[in-house]
C-alpha cells in the first residue's frame, strides 16, 4: 500500500504542476490537443475554466502530499488514505463517463478512462492487504 501511495502520491504532485501550467491558454491546447488528444478541436478557456482548473490544481497538490506523507504512516492509516483516495478516483471516473460522449473530444478521453480504470485496479489490490 505505501508504494501505491508513493507513486500515485507523486503523480498527483506532478499532475498539479501540470495544472496551474494549464492556466495558460497555449498550455492548456498544447496539453489537452496536442499531447493527449483528448480534445480534438483547439481549446480555450471559458469563464469559469479558470477557476476550475485552479481548484483542481489546489486539490492535486493537496492529495498528492497526504499521499506522499501517508506512504510513512501506520497500515491502518494507509487503508483510510487509500480508500478515500479511491473514492475520489471512482468519482473522477464516473465524471469521465458521463461526459464522454461530448461532442469535440478525441481518443485521448478513453486511453485516461484505462489508465484511471488501472490505478483504480491498484488502489483496491493495494487496500486487500
Amino acid at each position: 500500500m505505501s508504494t501505491f501511495l508513493f507513486a500515485v502520491g507523486a503523480y498527483n504532485l506532478v499532475g498539479a504542476v501540470v495544472l496551474a501550467a494549464m492556466l495558460a491558454d497555449p498550455v492548456l491546447d498544447l496539453v489537452l490537443r496536442r499531447l493527449t488528444e483528448i480534445a480534438a478541436e483547439p481549446v480555450a478557456h471559458g469563464p469559469w475554466s479558470r477557476l476550475w482548473l485552479g481548484w483542481a490544481a489546489a486539490v492535486n497538490l493537496f492529495l498528492g502530499f497526504v499521499m506522499l506523507r501517508a506512504a510513512a504512516w501506520p497500515a491502518a492509516l494507509q487503508r483510510e488514505v487509500t480508500a478515500a483516495a479511491l473514492a475520489v478516483y471512482l468519482l473522477m471516473t464516473v465524471l469521465l463517463v458521463a461526459g464522454a460522449r461530448r461532442p469535440g473530444l478525441g481518443r485521448g478521453r478513453w486511453i485516461t478512462l484505462a489508465l484511471w480504470l488501472a490505478q483504480l485496479g491498484w488502489g483496491a489490490w493495494a487496500l486487500r492487504g
